[in-house]
């Protein structure tokens, strides 16, 4: 089954393969940013950036190699907009936890 076919059956109540699993394909399947710095970590993409899309919540942008290596069925949308009326067209780095990890932030965020 298709990614696409396993979500339209679980939509119509019908069997499936599997459960279709979505990690980041909308806000609430969403990872915080420092959850998703230690899966890539542990899957292995220690030099993935994190990108926060949304910085009300501090939820990640799941990247492809991510969604691919846990079989995400979902996919997001381009989204447009990060919160408090910034724009999702360019990133900037900053140190905000203190794990010493550098997160990517939309460029107009300046808290």
């Amino acid at each position: 089954m298709t990614s696409r076919e396993r979500i339209v059956s679980a939509m119509r109540h019908s069997e499936s393969d599997r459960v279709p699993i979505d990690l980041g394909g909308m806000r609430s399947t969403g990872i915080h940013v420092k959850a998703y710095r230690k899966l890539a970590d542990y899957l292995g993409y220690c030099d993935l950036p994190v990108r926060v899309f949304d910085v009300h919540q501090m939820l990640a942008l799941v990247d492809e190699e991510i969604r691919r290596e846990v079989h995400s069925d979902a996919i997001e949308l381009k989204r447009l907009n990060g919160g408090f009326g910034t724009k999702i067209d360019s990133w900037n780095g900053r140190d905000i936890f203190d794990d010493g990890s550098r997160y990517l932030f939309p460029d107009g965020f300046d808290p």
